[in-house]
């Protein structure tokens, strides 16, 4: 049930919470607390709760008044929009060619704007940015999840010489990405500032290479490092280090000498490797290596396409479908009697739910005797798949409002099911489960 759902419940049964005896508030409290999962103090709190309180904003008082945010927008503008930590460094070296142009500020204005701190500054100019909406057209697309996390370094890394290279594309298409038209390939040395541009028609790998290969033979230093977009070093590392899983990784500055690459492109890249389950990071610990899980590199996907409608559960509901069809005789052969124990306990464990006062809809039993089935198989991406599906299925609610008699035909095949799996009949545990796939809604009730 979503928080709004919640809420919109809490408000229905308020009035007859208050206008009912003791008995039948005890009725109100448990209903509220199995449909919504609350714990019972918890219940009482919100159920007595009749007008939210009014908490005091926290914080210092607003230093920085319009005549600062002024002074930030006029040079902010000036310097073509550059990021908040860097117009930090700019100020300073802008604000006397302001004061040429506009006058001298008063003396407490001027130390204001110097003391300024990088997201003060992007409080100052939220206001003007949410304003100026327009951008131009990008040929390549950062998650905003990454954009947020990477900090911005204004030194060098640590770079000491020419050669160290950053490279990136403009696309001059007008209004419109459509067609063909020509990019411009940008080279900068990180160190010098050095700067080379060269024109290809698109952004073909062919007509990059050969660019990157004429300049190479032209430049006036040698290339030490070549930085672009869109790189794996750190996945690279982890694979031709041989990080198993558990080992605690070195900083990402040592990383990147030893690799050659930017610790902020390495940043960008961890988070990445974060997303797919492959490295965790926390404080104190630092970044270390975990186990693979497909399911947790596959699964944000799915729901994000499910939640956006590009694609059905039908769709993956199918495949789900064949993946157990396919992998049935390879797994069940596997089970071990303890396995088939646990496949018994599960079915009990669901009657159970199923017939006692209150009734309880088996969810979790279903899942782990699914999973337990094919527990045995070698496969990562196999298991991955299934969990996958089955998170995607309790987020999907397709049987959340199913009626009864729905969850005992569907018990009624797994306890077949188990039975012939105990008997070794594996065929027929195999069109038993073939059978039991067309009882599955394929969308919400």
């Amino acid at each position: 049930m979503s928080p709004a759902a919640k809420r919109e419940y809490l408000e229905g049964i308020r009035p007859r919470y208050q206008r009912a005896g003791k008995k039948e508030k005890g009725l109100i409290l448990d209903e509220f607390c199995k449909v919504c999962g609350y714990d019972r103090k918890y219940a009482i709190r919100l159920i007595k709760r009749t007008t939210k309180l009014k908490r005091k904003r926290a914080g210092l008082r607003k230093v920085y008044g319009r005549e600062v945010a002024l002074v930030v927008k006029e040079i902010w503008l000036a310097t073509e929009q550059m990021c908040s930590k860097r117009l930090k460094a700019a100020l300073p070296i802008w604000l006397p060619y302001y004061e040429h142009e506009r006058g001298v500020l008063p003396r407490l204005t001027r130390e204001k704007v110097l003391h300024l701190s990088a997201p003060t500054i992007d409080r100052l100019l939220h206001p003007v940015r949410a304003k100026l909406t327009g951008k131009g057209l990008c040929g390549t697309k950062p998650g905003t999840l990454l954009r947020n996390q990477i900090p911005i370094r204004t030194e060098h890394w640590g770079i000491t010489q020419p050669g160290y290279l950053e490279a990136d594309t403009v696309a001059h298409c007008g209004s419109s990405m459509a067609g063909n038209f020509i990019w411009s390939l940008t080279f900068t040395d990180i160190l010098s500032g050095w700067t080379e541009n060269r024109a290809i028609w698109n952004k073909g790998a062919e007509g990059v290479l050969r660019q990157v290969q004429e300049l190479e033979e032209t430049l006036a230093f040698p290339i030490l490092g070549f930085d672009c977009d869109n790189g794996s070093e750190f996945l690279n590392y982890l694979v031709s280090r041989n990080v198993n899983p558990g080992d605690r990784l070195p900083a990402l500055a040592e990383i990147g000498d030893d690799m050659g690459v930017s610790v902020g492109k390495l940043r960008e890249q961890l988070a990445v490797a974060r997303g797919m389950g492959v490295v965790s990071a926390r404080p104190r610990l630092g970044i270390q290596r975990e186990s693979f899980n497909f399911a947790e590199a596959v699964l944000p996907a799915i729901l994000f396409s499910l939640a956006t409608g590009e694609a059905s559960f039908h769709h993956y509901s199918r495949l789900r479908q064949a993946i157990e069809i396919s992998f049935w005789d390879e797994a069940v052969v596997l089970l071990t009697p303890e396995d088939k124990a646990q496949l018994g306990q599960l079915v009990t464990e669901a009657w159970a739910k199923l017939r006692g006062e209150p009734i309880h809809i088996p969810n979790g039993e279903h899942r782990q005797l699914h999973l337990t089935i094919f527990s045995r198989l070698d496969n990562p991406f196999v298991q991955g798949l299934l969990i996958a599906y089955w998170d995607a299925y309790d987020a999907s609610e397709l049987t959340r409002f199913m009626r009864y008699r729905y969850w005992v035909e569907v018990w009624n095949y797994h306890e077949r099911i188990v039975e012939a799996l105990c008997a070794n009949d594996f065929e027929c545990g195999r069109r038993l489960l073939l059978e039991h796939f067309s009882l599955l809604p394929t969308e919400p009730a």
